[in-house]
């Protein structure tokens, strides 16, 4: 907000409480903006493999805080210590791997691409 080259924890908020009061085409075109990262008005599949990557990455640590959270519940349920890392491990290990990873690309391009050039246009992106 101030220009001073640092986002404060106030900027930060202010600028997310004006991303999600916006309007629903205009946060697309802020995602799409994001999203094409070489500039050149379409989003490609690397493009879309990042999104994707950067999705399961999120997803994955959202697994490990819940699991973790609920520790307790789980140990009364008669879970051992023993029991829970390799617990953790195969939940998230669901977000890893190569079909993981091009699932993502390949599901936006099914959708979204409409004119199945295999990329995802700014007006593909927005009206899906």
């Amino acid at each position: 907000v101030d220009r001073d080259g640092v986002i404060t924890f106030d900027e930060l908020m202010m600028g997310c409480a004006a991303y999600l009061g916006s309007d629903p085409k205009e946060k697309a075109k802020l995602q799409f903006r994001i999203a094409d990262k070489d500039g050149n008005g379409s989003i490609d599949r690397a493009e879309l493999a990042m999104i994707g990557e950067m999705e399961l990455a999120t997803m994955k640590i959202g697994f490990q805080v819940g699991l973790r959270s609920q520790k307790g519940k789980l140990k009364s349920a008669g879970m051992t210590e023993a029991d829970f890392a390799p617990l953790i491990k195969a939940v998230t290990g669901c977000f890893e791997g190569p079909e993981m990873k091009n699932l993502h690309p390949e599901l936006s391009l099914e959708f979204a691409d409409k004119d199945k050039d295999g990329t995802i246009s700014e007006e593909e992106w927005i009206e899906w």
